[in-house]
This record gives C-alpha cells, sequence and structure tokens, in this order.
C-alpha cells in the first residue's frame, strides 16, 4: 500500500499534495450484515501465487476494545481487527480498524507516513481519503461504488486520480457453509474490486484486480486476485510473498 503511495509523490510532486477528505459522520449501526462483535474469528486457507504456489494461513479476529482516530475536525470510533498470516515459518501481523454503518463498512488507512514525504507547500493540491469503503448496503446485483481515491486538485477542482479504487457486483448466489457441526445458508455477493493507478494526467492506467465473495451475516469468504487491492480494500499494510492470492474460508466463529 505505503509502496504505490510513494510513486505516486515522486511521479506528481511538482504539482501535488496530501490534504486528507474529510470523510462523513457515522450514523447508527444497522443489523449484522457485517459481523463485528468482539470474539468473531475467522481463519482462511492461503495460496500465494499462480504456478507452485505457497501455502499458507490466515487468522482474524475482532478484540473487544475501541479505537479513536483523530482528524482535522473530528474523531472517529474504529473496531480494531488483528490479521495474522503465517507461512514457510513465517508470520505476518497486522492491526486494522473498521466501522460499520447502516450503509456499508469502512477500513481506516494511515496515510501518515505519505504525508511527511510532500512540501508544505504543495499540500493543497493533493485530497487523500482516510477511509477505503469495502461494503455499501444493502447489497445487489450491477451496484457500483468508490472504495478509495486520491484526487489531484487545482483551485479546488479534481484534476485527475492518481489511484482511484472502486468495486461492483458481478454475481450473487446461494452457498450452504459447514462449521461445528451445522450447516448455514447464506446470501453470498460477488464483488469486484478493481484498483486504478495513473501517474500523470496522460499516462496510461495501469489496472489490478481483485474478486470478493462476501456472504451477508458471516463476512468475507473468498479473496481472489491482485494482493495490492486487498490491501487498500481491507486496510492491511502486508507484504505478501507473491502479488496473486487466494484467500478461502475454512471455519469461523460469530459469538
Amino acid at each position: 500500500m505505503k509502496r504505490i503511495f510513494v510513486l505516486v509523490v515522486f511521479a506528481t510532486i511538482l504539482f501535488i499534495s496530501c490534504k486528507e477528505n474529510q470523510t462523513t459522520t457515522p450514523p447508527v449501526e444497522d443489523i449484522e450484515n457485517f459481523p463485528s462483535k468482539a470474539g468473531t474469528s475467522y481463519s482462511y486457507n492461503v495460496k500465494f501465487g499462480i504456478s507452485n504456489p505457497i501455502n499458507g494461513i490466515r487468522k482474524s479476529r475482532i478484540i473487544s476494545q475501541s479505537v479513536s482516530k483523530q482528524f482535522l475536525d473530528r474523531s472517529v470510533i474504529y473496531q480494531p481487527q488483528i490479521d495474522s498470516i503465517l507461512y514457510q515459518g513465517t508470520v505476518l501481523v497486522d492491526t486494522t480498524y473498521f466501522r460499520k454503518t447502516s450503509s456499508g463498512v469502512f477500513y481506516f488507512i494511515d496515510t501518515t507516513g505519505f504525508s511527511q514525504l510532500v512540501p508544505d507547500t504543495l499540500r493543497n493540491l493533493l485530497a487523500i481519503d482516510t477511509e477505503s469503503r469495502a461494503l455499501f448496503f444493502p447489497l445487489s446485483l450491477n451496484q457500483t461504488w468508490p472504495v478509495y481515491q486520491v484526487d489531484v486538485k487545482i483551485a479546488g477542482i479534481p484534476v485527475f486520480s492518481p489511484i482511484k479504487t472502486y468495486a461492483k457486483v458481478v454475481d450473487s448466489y446461494k452457498m450452504d457453509f459447514v462449521s461445528t457441526n451445522s450447516t448455514k445458508t447464506f446470501n453470498v455477493y460477488k464483488i469486484e474490486y478493481n484498483l486504478d493507478i495513473q501517474l500523470s494526467p496522460e499516462g496510461q492506467v495501469e489496472r489490478q484486480t481483485v474478486i470478493a465473495h462476501f456472504a451477508v451475516g458471516l463476512g468475507f469468504i473468498k479473496w481472489d486476485g491482485q494482493s495490492a487491492v486487498t490491501n487498500i480494500v481491507k486496510g492491511t499494510t502486508f507484504t505478501y510473498p507473491s502479488e496473486i492470492i487466494l484467500e478461502e474460508l475454512s471455519t469461523y466463529y460469530i459469538p
């Protein structure tokens, strides 16, 4: 994630800055479309790479205490989530922060290091989202929404977006999931997340993609695609051993 930011900075350093976008104060939480209770945990089987893939395990757990993130004019309360990945004797650990509202799920994006790379005199030209919008409720087939974006602005008007991430629901189906000797049926939405990187207004757009499967009332059950997009959507900062990853849910616990 931060590597992408650094590339963008040095490509646009003569005319951009890093003024964070303002985000809306979260409304009251809705029903458990996205489980968020402390103690909720997931285990995924992971494969890194396509040919001769590296096998691993990812575990994710929502913890009890909330965390307040301070912005320019407000503070926002987030729920911490600890993720760990184990492969070939290597352990990666990351803590992400999310909030859930009646309209969706948002992950905090740490842009502190990126902001410090840009001179103060140039910081009024770049608007950086401080959150990614992973989900937009209620989900429906062919639904689209912006996920995460960095905009270059001149006189307050967007000129182009060095980083633009957006989502589309491309399919929906029902799935039976067996866990702890019980079988439950879930409505699943297949979501395509695209990350477009454009280093200048006239430059070519580089696109990266990941496909996620989200089960309503359960959570994300599968990720398949490019890891940089996964990091942006979920607010993680993992350095994966391969650009391509496949994660599939194996077990879960929802209190």
